[in-house]
């Protein structure tokens, strides 16, 4: 039986729930005006360009556990010059098992957000495929766990 479960949409008091320390935000790399911009604000983040560093490096960075905050690369940095990898759903399991070593450091937080708003953008990014990357991974978490996906993909676009 499955630890995690997946729940399409954001929880309406995600923000509150970030705030204490019970959801672990996981925010895709993009810049702009963009839920990882906000919240570089809240956690008082000064450091370089996070979206283009986290892009060129193809990893996720972690603020855990001085804040439930994950942020994590696009599949393909076309910007940055990073390519598109053999096998987009292997590095999205791996994307998503760094996510679940960051969430083990985080003790009372049961739940995790998946904001995966920047990707169905027309760019092709495999939605499908993320979500089922991250049913495997997050089935593992050895712990119950209430994953919330938000995207904001066409689905006609996004079906890989």
């Amino acid at each position: 039986m499955s630890m995690a479960m997946m729940i399409d949409g954001a929880p309406s008091d995600w923000f509150d729930l970030f705030n204490a320390r019970k959801l672990h935000l996981v925010a895709l790399s993009v810049g702009g005006f963009s839920t990882l911009g906000a919240i570089e604000i809240r956690i008082g983040y000064h450091g370089p360009y996070l979206s283009d560093s986290v892009n060129r490096s193809g990893r996720a960075r972690t603020f855990a556990p001085e804040h439930p905050l994950t942020v994590i690369p696009l599949v393909e940095d076309t910007h940055g010059g990073r390519p598109l990898p053999p096998d987009p759903e292997a590095f999205l399991r791996k994307v998503f098992r760094d996510v679940l070593r960051a969430h083990a450091s985080l003790d009372d937080c049961r739940a995790i957000f998946l904001d995966l708003r920047g990707w169905g953008r027309g760019d092709g990014f495999p939605i499908e495929t993320a979500r089922r990357a991250a049913a495997k991974v997050f089935a593992k978490a050895g712990r119950e766990l209430a994953v919330y996906i938000e995207t904001d993909a066409d689905p006609s676009q996004a079906r890989h």
